[in-house]
């Protein structure tokens, strides 16, 4: 666009002073937008590999995906709109309604359903009521992130099942166990993540048995983050502490995109539920930034935090 301004020249006929239009060029800068800002699916991709790297190098055996076959129209699993309402889950929509992709030679797919129904019966066997369910999409179901909350054993937190799937071949169906804080719903996890990669075989069994496993140290890791949480609450920080923490979350470490460093700073300036002045704080800060994380993403960079976090505790 372009805008113009008065310049005073000289009329060589009257002496009179006379007004000419001369252009000046505005640059217009359009901020980006939350898609833009988002990972792309290149950075998708790039995550997978950079986590079946890590699988590798801690010598697991990695079963070799396929590539990606065309997904039929028609999904297999249908879900009446009363068991969808029974989930309380707006993103459960597209995560149920998406078409589970066929079975090849290489590739035995799990329906999304099948894995929230039995990590649901894996925590019941176990005597363990869930107190809440929340649920994360992205590419229109194409990939899910969902953790289950169980009551702790304390007002601050409660204890969490998380755990993801694919239907691109994104990433491998996986479990984490952690803990929720209840005042603001952030999630912890540390390690231990399971995968399982989705090949032919008894698929259902090692499922569950991979699902048993994870709901049997779930007590054991929630106690651990109860740990890591008081040590965290001890640690004095300060402005110059919080900056140089952002900075190696995002360029050292990229952990938090450049969106989520908004969101943090916000948080710094609310300080709605924390604002002791310790490691604590802006861990919880960064955690309320990751829940905008894709869903193939959440459960690594959750992980990854964590770990960061516990280096300066």
């Amino acid at each position: 666009m372009k805008k113009t301004t008065q310049t005073p020249e000289v009329n060589l006929r009257t002496g009179k002073r006379k007004a000419t239009r001369r252009p000046i060029a505005v640059l217009v800068v359009e901020q980006p937008t939350a898609e833009q800002l988002a990972p792309s699916d290149d950075d998708l991709a790039a995550e997978a590999l950079y986590q079946e790297a890590q699988v590798l190098a801690a010598g697991a055996p990695v079963v070799a995906i396929s590539n990606i076959v065309e997904i039929p129209s028609i999904a297999a699993h249908p879900v009446s709109a009363p068991e969808r309402q029974a989930f309380r889950s707006e993103a459960l929509d597209l995560i149920l309604s998406a078409a589970v992709p066929a079975s090849t030679k290489t590739y035995s797919p799990l329906s999304h359903i099948d894995l929230i129904t039995s990590v649901k019966e894996q925590l019941d066997k176990r005597g363990l009521t869930i107190k809440d369910e929340r649920y994360q999409e992205n590419r229109k179901g194409q990939q899910m992130f969902g953790h289950l909350t169980v009551a702790g054993y304390n007002g601050e937190q409660d204890m969490c099942l998380g755990f993801r799937n694919s239907y691109d071949k994104s990433m491998q169906v996986g479990v984490v166990g952690g803990s929720r804080v209840i005042v603001c719903s952030n999630m912890m996890f540390a390690g231990d993540f399971k995968a399982l990669a989705m090949h032919n075989g008894n698929l259902v069994q090692e499922m569950n048995t991979m699902l048993g496993k994870a709901a049997d140290r779930l007590e054991e890791h929630y106690r651990k983050l109860q740990l890591d949480s008081e040590k965290m609450k001890q640690v004095e920080v300060n402005p110059r502490i919080i900056h140089e923490i952002l900075g190696e979350l995002f360029y050292s470490e990229s952990v938090v995109s450049e969106a989520q460093l908004r969101i943090i700073r916000g948080e710094l300036r609310e300080q709605t539920n924390f604002g002791d002045g310790s490691l604590w704080d802006i861990y919880n800060h960064t955690t309320e930034a990751l829940k905008t994380t894709p869903s193939g993403l959440i459960i690594g960079r959750h992980i990854d935090a964590h770990q960061f976090y516990m280096q300066r505790a």
